[in-house]
């Protein structure tokens, strides 16, 4: 049975997608739990979902849960690893051209795209400097987190970095939508 409640031991029970279940200690991250299946799995691993919903690596379990690890191989592991690559474009775009403006980034069926707003178009030798920042960045190692906030958390993030471009976007979300 997969249930929302912890056991009084304080170990929860993981059920995975071919039913089988793990025991854990209550708060496993989603990274341990797919340690423990794997060190193929855990090295693939891009994301995790917990009773259906998409959550990072880093999120820890409280309860019974039903988990799925998300890889490159899985159609939503594609669409996080793209995600996440477009926003290392973005963050190599505007350390080399503070001026630019970032607008929509998503990933896309193939692969993934990102608007910049800028005067004139990147030139060969400018994109091959974004793309050299890239791998600068990913071998940085930085974490990816997914962070939810308030809308005036996040009206006053995009305000105070001057994005004018994502301030519309915010505009357009509903008030009660997670942000």
């Amino acid at each position: 049975r997969i249930g929302r409640t912890l056991v009084a031991n304080g170990d929860i029970t993981v059920t995975l997608p071919d039913r089988s279940q793990k025991t854990f200690p209550s708060q496993t991250s989603i990274k341990e739990v797919a340690d423990a299946i794997g060190p193929g799995l855990s090295c693939a691993a891009l994301a995790g979902k917990v009773e259906g919903m998409p959550v990072d690596l880093s999120v820890s379990l409280e309860s019974d849960a039903l988990v799925e690890i998300l890889t490159f191989a899985a159609p939503e592991g594609k669409e996080v690893y793209w995600h996440s690559t477009a926003h290392i474009l973005a963050q190599a775009v505007q350390d080399l051209f503070p001026d630019v403006k970032v607008t929509i980034g998503p990933p896309i069926e193939n692969g993934f795209y990102y608007d910049f707003d800028r005067e004139q178009p990147f030139i060969p030798d400018e994109l091959e400097k974004i793309e050299d920042r890239m791998h600068e960045i990913i071998s940085e190692d930085q974490r990816f987190e997914r962070q939810e906030v308030s809308r005036e958390e996040a009206l006053k993030i995009f305000e105070d970095l001057g994005e004018a471009y994502k301030l519309e976007i915010l505009a357009k979300i509903e008030p009660d939508q997670t942000i």
